[in-house]
């Protein structure tokens, strides 16, 4: 009797296994529909991985939105979920839906396992059925050419939804700030499309590998998926980013007599007023404290706090350096290249007013006439003489001007008939110190 309960045992065992053969499974969720929070990766998770989390990968390698993977698993029927990031999200099921088993409160989807191969039909993102697509959607176009540096007349928005038509879609800019605009209305679920001007005479250069582009057949292009109406982001000519100009920011607190404090920020728009995003430096220990930043508009208004918010300046409304929206004054500049900045005083639209020098007495440098339509005088006498060094500088920082006299007077005309309308500046430098002192040149 031992002998044929032995038998019949394996015999069981052998029948159990056979009941659990292995089988490649193909799991495919089409993620075109999700509207949740961004996600890198999806996953499938089940029964037949002790729900791990990120065992198995899903991969999306032609970019269509539709992720999958084959799993090999030996079992006669599994539960299983998508997810998101390993368990970061996850699909909500709803009990009782065709595809789906509810365990201990738990509802998943479920399937049988026949012992073959097969490719599990591909699934919407919480859904048992296919995706419902969109048949249209609006979609605009933004490309911003501030930085473009050819001669060009009309851009235009070439991709597959259109056969890669050099004219077809021209692009607009009714406000003349270089960055051109068009809405269109398409059926794609996704595009790969680039900006070119005047009919393929020029057209982007995207690079290979960057996050906006996707790479076919050796051409690298601008790539997106579409779910609904959309408007893209406004980025710079073939960049996957905004254009940006980098400002650098000056501030002198030499003449400051508040509270001590420990950093200087720049605070702005720009940056949200976020408080210690952007802080300043002073490395030569000068009292002057600066900041080099990326910036994506054209204008901006912006203030000097110290250690975060704990201080800032308050600046007098209407003065030449400032702007008041909504109640708040602001230091305010309108830019369209890379700008330095002449550093000015802490709560002032000028330089700090130079101290120490017992020979050279500010108010002895004058400027005239002041406004000028073209020609400005300088004038300022001396103690004794002085090789004095003259430079004129736009509100960029950029030296427009420079000359070294002899004298124990300065007498000097500068011709500014060739620059635009604007706010200058006159540095005059002898060997007790430097005055600097404002003009403005109207055209």
């Amino acid at each position: 009797m031992k002998k044929l309960y032995s038998f019949l045992s394996i015999g069981l065992l052998s029948l159990s296994a056979i009941g659990q053969s292995t089988q490649d499974v193909t799991f495919k969720v089409d993620m075109n529909n999700y509207t949740g929070n961004a996600f890198t990766g999806v996953f499938v998770n089940g029964t037949f991985n002790g729900w791990c989390g990120s065992c198995n990968a899903l991969t999306d390698a032609d970019k269509d939105g539709v992720w999958e993977g084959t799993v090999n698993i030996k079992a006669d029927s599994i539960e299983y979920k998508f997810t998101l990031d390993g368990w970061t999200g996850q699909e909500a099921l709803t009990a009782g839906t065709t595809c789906t088993k509810t365990t201990s409160g738990f509802t998943n989807r479920f399937m049988y396992l026949s012992g073959k191969n097969v490719t599990v039909a591909t699934v919407c993102w919480n859904s048992c059925g296919a995706c419902t697509k969109v048949t249209s959607k609006s979609v605009t176009f933004n490309c911003n050419m501030k930085q473009y540096t050819k001669t060009f007349t009309d851009v235009f928005v070439a991709g597959t939804f259109n056969n890669w038509s050099g004219d077809a879609n021209k692009m607009t800019d009714p406000d003349g700030d270089k960055i051109y605009s068009t809405t269109l209305t398409l059926t794609d679920d996704s595009i790969e499309y680039k900006f070119e001007v005047d009919n393929w005479k020029d057209d982007e250069k995207m690079t290979a590998g960057t996050p906006c582009v996707k790479t076919t057949g050796g051409y690298t292009n601008r790539f997106v998926k579409l779910t609904g109406n959309k408007t893209l982001d406004n980025v710079c000519w073939a960049s996957c980013d905004a254009c940006t100009n980098d400002v650098t920011f000056k501030v002198d607190m030499k003449n400051y007599k508040g509270a001590a404090f420990t950093s200087v920020y720049v605070n702005g728009n720009f940056n949200g007023w976020c408080g210690s995003c952007n802080v300043m430096t002073d490395a030569d220990k000068d009292g002057i404290w600066e900041a080099k930043l990326p910036i994506a508009v054209d204008s901006i208004e912006y203030k000097f706090t110290l250690d975060g918010w704990t201080g800032q300046e308050t600046l007098t409304a209407g003065s030449k350096c400032t702007k008041t929206t909504s109640g708040f004054t602001n230091r305010f500049l309108k830019f369209t290249t890379p700008t330095v900045l002449t550093a000015v005083c802490y709560e002032s639209c000028d330089a700090c007013a130079t101290t120490g020098l017992n020979n050279v007495n500010i108010a002895s440098l004058n400027l005239y006439p002041n406004p000028t339509q073209g020609f400005i005088n300088l004038s300022m006498g001396l103690t004794q003489k002085e090789t004095v060094s003259v430079v004129v500088y736009n509100v960029q920082g950029v030296k427009l001007y420079s000359k070294t006299l002899t004298g124990a007077a300065v007498n000097e005309t500068i011709d500014m008939t060739a620059n635009s309308a604007g706010v200058y500046m006159v540095s005059v430098t002898t060997s007790k110190g430097t005055i600097r002192k404002e003009f403005v040149l109207n055209k």
